[in-house]
């Protein structure tokens, strides 16, 4: 994956976006064996595990993997590492922003070139944009979706969509 390239993305995405840029740049086969090292690598960039060969050892057997393929696992981290980069600070606060003060109804996810989530206003549920590192509203759900922006690709629009009828489904078809 080139270095560059992860750099740019990692402003704006989270875990599941690092997993589509590794589809992209390496393909199916690469990302399915390699999963476990980008989320190992994830995590240590989080912050959830120090990235040192006793200390992911050790998380890796409380997980539940015996030490032969703790170490394995950790071999082949070191290797992908290299690759992979660093967050930087910029990324770390934005994705800390998003997750922890924003506190979204439904998780933000990489939408094409859009990171949308839906957050709880006082009368209805706004879907944000967090691309750019600001909170940009592009549609709300009150009795039905009131579209903001016009340039939606397809796959943002079913997104959308898709947000709308999980907020309905508990609620008798009425977004509470």
């Amino acid at each position: 994956m080139n270095k560059d390239v992860i750099k740019e993305t990692m402003e704006w995405i989270n875990f599941e976006g690092l997993l589509d840029l590794s589809l992209e740049q390496q393909g199916i086969r690469y990302t399915i064996e390699n999963s476990d090292v980008l989320l190992l690598w994830h995590m240590t960039q989080r912050k959830v595990v120090r990235n040192n060969h006793d200390d992911l050892v050790r998380f890796l057997m409380k997980s539940g993997y015996d030490s032969i393929k703790s170490l394995e696992m950790v071999i082949r981290f070191k290797v992908v590492e290299k690759d992979l980069g660093n967050y930087n600070w910029r990324t770390q606060s934005r994705l800390d922003n998003a997750n922890s003060i924003l506190n979204p109804s439904i998780q933000f996810e990489q939408v094409d070139d859009r990171h949308l989530g839906v957050i709880k206003n006082q009368n209805s549920y706004d879907v944000v944009d967090i691309s750019t590192g600001k909170q940009i509203k592009v549609a709300n759900f009150r009795e039905g979706i009131n579209w903001l922006v016009s340039n939606y690709t397809p796959k943002q629009m079913m997104w959308i969509k898709e947000a709308g009828k999980i907020l309905k489904s508990p609620n008798q078809g009425r977004i509470v």
